[in-house]
This record gives structure tokens, sequence and C-alpha cells, in this order.
């Protein structure tokens, strides 16, 4: 949890682009550029049609060259804070939640490469598992669920 409850929020670093802010206020937020909500207000912005982001990974599959820079920017950025947040708690494994990675037009493969990418020479070997979970859209709702149970007893 942390000193304050918010360990582990790692979508807000600043290394995106700031071509569109984040609602959390800090510059150059990385969240725009790596997530669902994020993919639908940088097409919002650019004034692209797609309004769903599982529209712009399939059109981005589909060889539209507008919706593949901002998939390969996703993949690229969701990968380098991956790999920092690896390096810093030195984890076995990164599980992706939620229900864009359920796509079948996620970008896992160019994901998993930019996270190895970003990973330091220590370990570039060992490198970084990247999986999607199993729960979908419902993990926020079943680990609140089992967080309130954690809590009751």
């Amino acid at each position: 949890e942390g000193a304050h409850g918010g360990a582990g929020e790692i979508g807000h670093w600043p290394i995106g682009s700031g071509e569109v802010a984040c609602r959390c206020g800090v510059p150059n937020c990385a969240e725009p550029e790596m997530s669902a909500g994020g993919l639908v207000r940088l097409c919002e912005a650019r004034g692209l049609p797609w309004r769903e982001p599982g529209e712009v990974l399939a059109a981005s599959a589909g060889g539209d060259p507008r919706a593949a820079e901002l998939v390969e920017r996703m993949a690229d950025r969701l990968g380098a804070t991956l790999a920092i947040a690896a390096q810093t708690i030195d984890c076995d494994l990164v599980v992706l939640g939620g229900g864009l990675a359920q796509s079948p037009d996620y970008p896992l493969g160019p994901l998993r490469a930019a996270a190895n990418g970003y990973l330091q020479g220590w370990r570039k070997p060992m490198g970084l598992p990247i999986v999607i979970g199993g729960l979908g859209s419902h993990a926020g709702a079943i680990g609140a669920a089992l967080m309130a149970r954690q809590t009751a007893e």
C-alpha cells in the first residue's frame, strides 16, 4: 500500500510525449499513451474516427497507419513503464488485466519486445515475462471484493 495508499501507481510516470494532458496533472504523463482511455483521448485530439479502444486495435491490425502509430506508441510506453517497474521491484512476471488486454488484436508481442528492450543489462538475460490475466475487465471488481473480505475478517 505504501505510506499513503498509492504504491504501485506506475501509470502516471512522466515518460510520455505530453501530446494529450492527463487528468492526473503530471506533465508528460504516459497514461494517455498506454491505456484504453488514453487511446480514445488521443484519437479525439487528432480528429481520428475511433471512439472505442478496441476499434483502434482492430484498425491497426487491419493496416491503418494512423492506428498503427498509436498502438506502437502504446506498446512502447507501456513496455518502458513495465521495465522500469520490474527493475524497481525485481518481479518475475507481469500479469496484464483489464478488458483491452483481452482483445485478439492486443499487441502483446510488440509490448514484450519493448519491455525487454528497456531492461538494464543485469536484467536482460532473465527477460520480463508478460502474460494476459484471466479475469479481464472484472479484475478490479474481484480485487475490491477480496480486499473488502480481507478487511472484514
